[in-house]
């Protein structure tokens, strides 16, 4: 093991824990460092080892963020798409933490990773801000209050009869 510094030149990790490329793999996606496959739980789009605090986590959460656009921007849209919902959600499946340190480790990269988006987030609106400006503030509100009503039972009953 080697000792880090906060540029990250040298990593205090053993070997099994450190992210690393898969390059040799198929899928664009399962070549990041955070996804991992696993036979009896599939895909797992969030594998980050819990260390490093918060301050650590948020480090690893912009860097694994500028990995992820890198990736969207190489890689064909439809391979690309709807990736960022499953990464969500396996962040929160690993809310199980055992320890305070391994809380501070996720939220933070949970934190630092949805701070880089944010910041491509505002660009984009800045560029495409005339198609968000089609939408009425009223009417988005109006849908997202919609959706809070909106469950499984009336999704189920907006669907079409079969004939």
């Amino acid at each position: 093991m080697k000792k880090i510094n906060t540029d990250g030149a040298k990593i205090n990790l053993p070997i099994n824990k450190k992210l690393r490329f898969k390059n040799r793999k198929k899928q664009p996606t399962h070549r990041l460092p955070f996804v991992s496959l696993g036979a009896e739980m599939g895909i797992n789009y969030w594998d980050v080892p819990k260390t490093g605090g918060y301050i650590g986590g948020c480090k690893t959460g912009n860097a694994l963020a500028l990995i992820y656009l890198k990736h969207t921007k190489e890689n064909d849209p439809d391979e690309v798409g709807g990736r960022l919902h499953h990464i969500v959600l396996d962040m929160l499946n690993r809310r199980d933490s055992r320890s305070p340190q391994e809380h501070d480790s996720l939220q933070g990269q949970i934190v630092g990773f949805f701070y880089e988006l944010e910041k491509l987030f505002y660009v984009a609106s800045v560029i495409y801000g005339n198609t968000l400006d089609k939408h009425r503030d009223k009417d988005l509100l109006r849908k997202a209050n919609a959706g809070l009503e909106f469950d499984s039972e009336a999704y189920l009953d907006s669907l079409p009869e079969e004939v």
